[in-house]
């Protein structure tokens, strides 16, 4: 998986950030987005990220890195919050 390296002196610049609906069953739709990605879940399921699948509860926090693909497998429909912010630019 790749790794995320974030300077702490560098604050993110927010692409989007909210409460989202999600109801992706059996992996069906593939994520990937510009954006790193910080997502706190509502539900449970499963997550694929890249290459690995993992298992997924109410309360799971996942920081994806930008141009990584994801995608869910949910065992019912719930909301997630989540933060997207943009890649240092070098």
């Amino acid at each position: 998986m790749k790794s995320l390296v974030w300077p702490l002196d560098t604050l993110p610049k927010i692409y989007t950030a909210g409460r989202y609906p999600l109801d992706d069953k059996h992996f069906g739709t593939t994520w990937c987005s510009v954006t790193h990605a910080l997502h706190l879940y509502d539900y449970s399921g499963q997550i694929r990220i890249g290459e690995q699948t993992y298992p997924l509860k109410r309360g799971d926090l996942t920081l994806t890195p930008a141009s990584t693909n994801t995608q869910y497998h949910l065992d019912a429909p719930g909301h997630h919050l989540c933060i997207h912010f943009y890649p240092i630019e070098h």
